[in-house]
């Protein structure tokens, strides 16, 4: 019943350029017809290429996803000193919703809604189960003790 429902395709970021890696993500999506995409991290593709060109390449494959109608989680690894504005490869203003989750300390993580395109002005509606004023989110999660560096799944 389940069998099939799940593929995983891992490769390291250098091992195409960035044009390759694009080909090879369309036909692997237009092989299995998955409905949501993983992309774990992004920012591993600026070892590739620079920011202006790993940012032509999500924006490509962003909108190839929006046109299959397919979910694209894409994932981004951040210092600590970054600001949480944009991304290190800026996509921010690409995507639909950026959720940014942050070490709040011990096993405490704070998850914060970023920027939601679909979004109403009025700040009642802004306002969602859970959340406060800054559109935060509280939670405990167990930390991953993994180390996986290439985790890219289609």
């Amino acid at each position: 019943m389940w069998k099939g429902l799940l593929r995983f395709q891992a490769v390291r970021p250098t091992f195409y350029g960035l044009e390759t890696h694009l080909a090879s993500m369309h036909k692997l999506i237009n092989e299995f017809r998955p409905q949501v995409v993983v992309l774990d991290p992004i920012t591993n593709l600026s070892l590739v290429g620079d920011t202006a060109e790993v940012k032509s390449t999500l924006m490509r494959l962003v909108d190839f996803l929006k046109m299959q109608q397919i979910t694209g989680l894409l994932t981004s690894l951040t210092t600590g000193n970054v600001n949480t504005e944009q991304t290190d490869v800026g996509v921010s203003s690409i995507v639909d919703t950026w959720l940014l989750l942050r070490d709040g300390g011990g096993r405490r993580f704070d998850l914060y809604s970023v920027r939601q395109s679909w979004r109403n002005s009025k700040r009642q509606d802004r306002q969602r189960k859970g959340q406060g004023r800054a559109g935060r989110s509280q939670g405990a999660f167990p930390r991953s003790t993994s180390s996986s560096s290439h985790r890219c799944c289609a």
